[in-house]
């Protein structure tokens, strides 16, 4: 199992760069969709300013010379990369940067724009995703992922985030207790309890998601305003931290050490159930490419 590097905390100042300084207008609102990067290769990215490509672990990234932004800087759980995957970036563009418009992604999976229809796949990468080779200029047409195009689609709702993942005749919480190897299903009843306990106004939300839904929102990609942003972002580190606090991950696998990590995903679904039960935010569901190649061009 491979676990955190214990690591003495040191806040390094959040670099001034062009990517984070825009601040928006009632015209042309600051939209800054994160794109969460491994460190361990270098990927393909997109040429769209509304993209800022981050780090996800940069405190553990010993290459040098390294221009991309890392989560590493001002407040942040960088060091919680093995466990929270790509939620260290999320976290750390909540502590650190003011946006209207705040997006999550990741280096191989992106919100796809198109209205168009297409075959999803089906593999456990790609499950609910629509799968292209490459990110190249005609796969980044094809899905839309142009600054314009993306600027009047999300001014117009709330929240954008991923059709849902349709399960074969069984719930979410069903779907975890057969995955053993990714889930230990004392941890997802403590995630639960947590949430009921410290978030009564979610309960039906929590029983609908868990306990009936046939539909699952996973890969924690999403645009959603500054309100959303930070109502989600206080609730879901609020419950993980109690989580880590409650279960023992001594034991544990490295996957399944990435525990929270997981149960922020199903946190995630959780969350976009009680939005849309709410009924009170416009809320927009398109499809989640899959890039199966995102090697440098």
């Amino acid at each position: 199992m491979v676990k955190e590097v214990k690591m003495e905390k040191t806040y390094k100042p959040v670099p001034d760069v062009e990517a984070l300084r825009y601040k928006g207008t009632p015209e042309k609102p600051d939209i800054k969709i994160f794109v969460s990067h491994r460190i361990d290769l270098d990927s393909e990215t997109i040429d769209n300013p509304l993209y800022i490509p981050v780090r996800c672990g940069a405190v553990y990234d010993e290459r040098e010379n390294v221009t991309m932004l890392g989560d590493d800087t001002g407040d942040n759980i960088s060091e919680k990369r093995m466990s929270y995957c790509e939620l260290t970036v999320q976290y750390w563009a909540w502590k650190n940067v003011k946006a209207d418009y705040y997006g999550l992604c990741h280096y191989r999976r992106y919100i796809s724009f198109t209205e168009e229809q297409r075959k999803k796949g089906v593999g456990e990468s790609n499950n609910g995703c629509i799968g292209e080779q490459y990110i190249s200029a005609e796969a980044v047409e094809r899905h839309c992922l142009n600054e314009e195009m993306m600027r009047d689609a999300i001014n117009q709702y709330d929240l954008i985030a991923i059709e849902p993942i349709k399960l074969s005749h069984t719930t979410n919480y069903e779907a975890m207790k057969r995955s053993p190897d990714y889930h230990n299903m004392d941890d997802v009843d403590v995630a639960i309890d947590i949430v009921e306990r410290k978030y009564p106004q979610m309960i039906k939300a929590v029983e609908k998601y868990m306990r009936h839904d046939h539909r699952c929102w996973l890969y924690n990609c999403w645009i959603m305003s500054s309100e959303l942003f930070e109502q989600y972002s206080e609730w879901l580190f609020d419950i993980l931290s109690e989580v880590e606090k409650q279960i023992d991950d001594s034991t544990y696998s490295q996957q399944m050490y990435r525990t929270p990590g997981t149960l922020g995903e199903r946190l995630w679904g959780i969350f976009v159930t009680y939005i849309l039960m709410s009924k009170k935010y416009k809320v927009k569901l398109q499809p989640l490419i899959f890039f199966e190649n995102t090697d440098p061009v």
